[in-house]
């Protein structure tokens, strides 16, 4: 792979983090205007919206978060610039 579809891939992956990193926060909305439940009266209904999409979103980010060149996986923080393992740059620094 050329630097550019590098830096292509690692922004497609970054969207898909971030999507899957949203999800947990606006699927509880849905299920209380499916079920029409007051959070403080059922506070279960929050714990069984959230958790599912919670254990996706970390499972995207364990599976997606990797380096499109080496496939080795980047750390947990979504501020990388270039790969641990094989040194890759993934974002482009720009001149300021």
């Amino acid at each position: 792979m050329n630097p550019e579809e590098i830096r292509a891939a690692f922004d497609r992956i970054k969207r898909r983090n971030l999507f899957a990193g949203f999800v947990p926060l606006v699927f509880p909305f849905f299920a209380f205007a499916i079920y029409q439940k007051d959070l403080f009266k059922q506070p279960e209904i929050l714990f069984v919206s959230i958790l599912p999409a919670l254990a996706a979103a970390v499972w995207v980010h364990l599976v997606n978060w990797r380096c499109p060149a080496c496939r080795a996986w980047l750390g947990r923080f979504f501020t990388v610039s270039e790969c641990p393992s094989c040194k890759v740059k993934l974002t482009l620094k720009l001149n300021t």
